[in-house]
């Protein structure tokens, strides 16, 4: 019943053209992972997913955004409102530099929040989880009739959740554990996406256009590995520490960027 109402939900989030290109571009994707059968699929397990996983994930933006849409609408109990969602997306794109003063204002919070302060942040915003997945599970069941068998899966993953969260609270240094793999991969990802962003750039441009964005691109690229590097294989001890250099990092990024925004907008007034 879970998976149907998810299912549901998000086919009618998606129009008739995305809902097609997105059909064609899955059974590519199984086609290009040389999955032939669902017997092959059950044979192969887990890494007949996680291949055809990587021909649709590899695949364009489009197809990536709509397959996204389907953990954000179990999570969130419906699916996401596309027109919102650009309208949003437009605004930020209008005041790009936004999000950097974002980063300059999370790293002044480094700078002088504790970091059991921090720590005490993270477990609230997990239990906030944890009481909208209880209150979405309680809704389901209410409308169910309290048919337990009609929800279990829903159940059982909220089971899941607040036994996660009770495990990271008791166990020792469990948050710190899962905190630190997080931020640690996001910091790697982050990177692989500037690798992305300096290469395409570099594509587009000669080798003397816009270095100074190429510079910085670099340098973050150095940073956000050694960052992620220290974050995965650090002990607890060193957290205070890392919070500095984090908030250095976010701190330079974000005046440089809009150093650079700044010197775009004067170079257009000069040349109008």
């Amino acid at each position: 019943m879970f998976i149907n109402q998810v299912l549901d939900q998000w086919i009618e989030s998606v129009n008739d053209e995305k809902r097609t290109n997105f059909v064609n571009n899955l059974f590519n994707s199984i086609d290009k992972a040389g999955i032939k059968t669902t017997t092959q699929v059950v044979q192969k397990g887990p890494f007949a997913i996680e291949k055809i996983l990587i021909e649709l994930l590899s695949l364009d933006k489009s197809t990536v955004r709509t397959f996204m849409k389907l953990p954000l609408t179990a999570a969130l109990d419906k699916a996401p409102d596309e027109k919102k969602a650009k309208k949003v997306k437009e605004g930020i794109k209008a005041m790009e530099w936004l999000p950097y003063v974002g980063m300059i204002l999370t790293s002044i919070l480094l700078f002088i929040v504790p970091e059991y302060i921090l720590q005490a942040g993270i477990s609230l915003v997990l239990l906030a989880v944890i009481i909208f997945e209880i209150a979405v599970t309680i809704r389901h069941l209410i409308k169910a009739k309290w048919n337990l068998q009609e929800e279990s899966a829903r159940v059982y993953i909220c089971i899941i959740m607040i036994g996660i969260y009770a495990m990271l609270l008791v166990k020792e240094d469990a948050l710190f554990l899962i905190g630190s793999v997080v931020i640690g991969v996001s910091f790697l990802a982050w990177a692989y996406r500037n690798a992305i962003a300096f290469r395409n750039l570099c594509a587009d441009t000669d080798k003397k256009e816009r270095r100074p964005e190429k510079v910085k691109l670099v340098i973050e690229i150095i940073f956000l590995i050694i960052l992620a590097g220290f974050i995965l294989i650090a002990p607890k001890d060193t957290l205070a520490w890392y919070m500095v250099f984090l908030g250095i990092v976010l701190f330079v990024d974000g005046i440089v960027n809009i150093g650079m925004i700044i010197n775009r907008y004067l170079n257009t007034k000069r040349a109008i």
